[in-house]
């Protein structure tokens, strides 16, 4: 099988986490009904941002989520319509 360049919305392997954290986000969902979940998993909602920054970084040229003081990420509002359009093109 050929390898594919990754950098279409279909390449980003974003993991379950990772598409959990986006599509809350994406959703407008405050970090009370996403964070717990994550943090059960020991995960940091931090980190994730970052990785998930990493991964649609050439999709978008940019990053897509910053994070507050709490550690909590949150969609840069320009980038929602590209983030809501990515999440659409990612199949299960």
């Amino acid at each position: 099988m050929p390898e594919n360049s990754g950098n279409s919305e279909t390449d980003l392997q974003l993991s379950p986490d990772e598409l959990l954290l986006l599509r809350a986000l994406a959703a407008g969902e405050p970090p009370a009904e996403w964070k717990p979940k994550l943090l059960a998993k020991h995960l940091l909602p931090s980190v994730l941002a970052d990785s998930i920054n990493e991964k649609v970084f050439d999709v978008v040229a940019d990053s897509v989520l910053e994070t507050d003081d709490n550690g909590d990420p949150a969609l840069i509002e320009d980038y929602v319509p590209d983030v809501r359009g990515i999440l659409a093109n990612i199949s299960e």
